[in-house]
């Protein structure tokens, strides 16, 4: 299996991640860097608690660990066994506890469990998706699409939209995606410009979809 890290800038996973893995027996080391961009290391320590509402988590620690804190510098956190890592703000410090600010990217290592079977746009191969449409007057409502399909695996699948999809559909709510039969529940992991349209100006994305779980294996 391939290492791979990506960038995830999906709310709901990034909160799912920091819940799952932060909030058990692993250590997460902590550094900032100095003015010359060396280092500074910390001592491990276990996340406390997270806060989703209010965007932020706490760190139990002692008041003097926080004093050493630069608190208007980025802070950096590893999770032990380089599961991933992100830069954050110190929100508040409290007398036994640090309150930090939920980040807006989450730096993943995953390892690649499946293989993957790719198609071409001449395929014509294409799924049943339905998305949640943005919040608006009349409230979210889902939108049903076949879409094209660049690759498939048990554990998850490539599509690709258009740019007016992609800017009217909620990409952080959840999505159903027909691969035989049945529906099977995904997220949105991540999207790119697949192919740019110069003279219709219609520009496709590439997106990255991840079911909820595996799809039985055809062998």
């Amino acid at each position: 299996m391939k290492d791979l890290l990506r960038t995830s800038r999906n709310r709901a996973e990034i909160v799912a991640n920091i819940r799952s893995k932060l909030c058990s027996s692993k250590k997460v080391t902590i550094w900032q860097k100095d003015e010359l961009g060396n280092r500074k290391h910390f001592s491990q320590f276990e996340i406390d608690e997270i806060f989703e509402e209010e965007g932020v988590f706490t760190l139990s620690t002692l008041c003097t660990f926080v004093k050493e804190f630069n608190l208007k510098q980025d802070i950096f956190m590893l999770l032990e066994n380089n599961d991933f890592t992100f830069k954050t703000k110190v929100a508040h410090d409290q007398k036994q506890m640090a309150t930090f600010q939920i980040p807006k990217e989450l730096n993943l290592k995953e390892l690649r469990a499946y293989p993957r079977k790719y198609f071409k746009l001449e395929d014509k191969k294409h799924v049943e998706v339905v998305f949640v449409t943005k919040s608006k007057n009349n409230g979210a409502r889902p939108l049903s699409l076949s879409c094209p399909i660049l690759n498939l695996s048990q554990g998850g699948a490539c599509i690709v939209i258009t740019r007016e999809t992609i800017k009217n559909i909620d990409v952080e709510a959840g999505v159903l995606i027909k691969i035989t039969t049945q529906f099977n529940k995904a997220i949105i992991r991540n999207a790119r410009i697949f192919l740019r349209e110069s003279l219709s100006h219609e520009d496709r994305f590439a997106i990255g979809l991840e079911f909820h779980q595996p799809l039985p294996s055809q062998e």
